[in-house]
This record gives structure tokens, sequence and C-alpha cells, in this order.
């Protein structure tokens, strides 16, 4: 991870330019990052591992917001992230609950985001049970 660490914003740099060519591949790639054998598996897990998955996840979730692009557009880039979110979701909601302070902290921050922020509310029938329970920090 130290060498990760090293190279980790130059390529999320790099990857965040070429997905903002095609927003639509934000959703695929977050949900390749949050597969098993990329994610530290375990509460205690790889602490500055996650701490970077966090903010590549959150960096990727923030190409989301269209601006002054058309409604529709925006509308289908959101749309093709949906089945992303609850497994993403279930992720925070793991860090959130975590005992190490980093981790939370990171994974907090997404709620600045101002694209997770429309993510959450746009789905919030589906997610928002998740996020309350992480944030009073009750177990499933």
């Amino acid at each position: 991870t130290a060498v990760l660490g090293l190279y980790h914003e130059s390529l999320v740099r790099c990857l965040g330019a070429l997905i903002s060519m095609d927003k639509e591949l934000v959703g695929p790639v977050v949900g390749a990052l949050l597969r098993p054998d990329v994610w530290p598996a375990g509460e205690g897990g790889n602490t500055p591992k996650v701490v970077l998955l966090l903010h590549e996840v959150d960096t990727l979730i923030g190409l989301l917001d269209l601006g002054d692009d058309g409604e529709k557009e925006k509308e289908q880039t959101l749309e093709s992230f949906g089945p992303h979110l609850l497994p993403l979701t279930s992720r925070l909601c793991s860090c959130i609950s975590s005992d190490n302070s980093r981790t939370s902290e990171r994974a907090l921050q997404f709620f600045r985001n101002g694209s997770f922020a429309a993510l959450v509310r746009r789905h919030l029938g589906s997610v928002g049970h998740l996020l309350l329970r992480a944030l009073c920090r009750r177990p499933g």
C-alpha cells in the first residue's frame, strides 16, 4: 500500500479523465472497486488501503455532476449508477461504523459530495435506513 500511495492520486486523476468522456462508466468502475478481491476484508482491514479506495470512489462519484448538461443526460447517468448504490452504501455503512477514526471520517466525507447527496436523495427509500443505522452506530 505504501507504493500505491505514491501513485494513487495520479492514477485517480487519469481514471477520472477517461471516465469524464463517458460518465456512464462511473457505476461499473465503482462496482469493480467494491469487489471483495479489491476491497480489504473485515472491520479492521487495511486502513490505508480503505482510505485510498474511499477517496477514489468519492472522486469518481463527484464526476457524476453534469453541471450545465441537460437534465436528460444527468438523469441517464444517475440511473446507470443505481445498481451500484446499494453495494456502495453497504461498504460506506461498514466504514462509518468502524472503530477506526480515519476510516469513519473519510466515509463521512462522502456527504460533502453533491453528487453522492443527490444519489442518496434519489434512492432514499432503499439506502436511507442503512445510512441512519450506521450513523447511529447500530449494527446490521
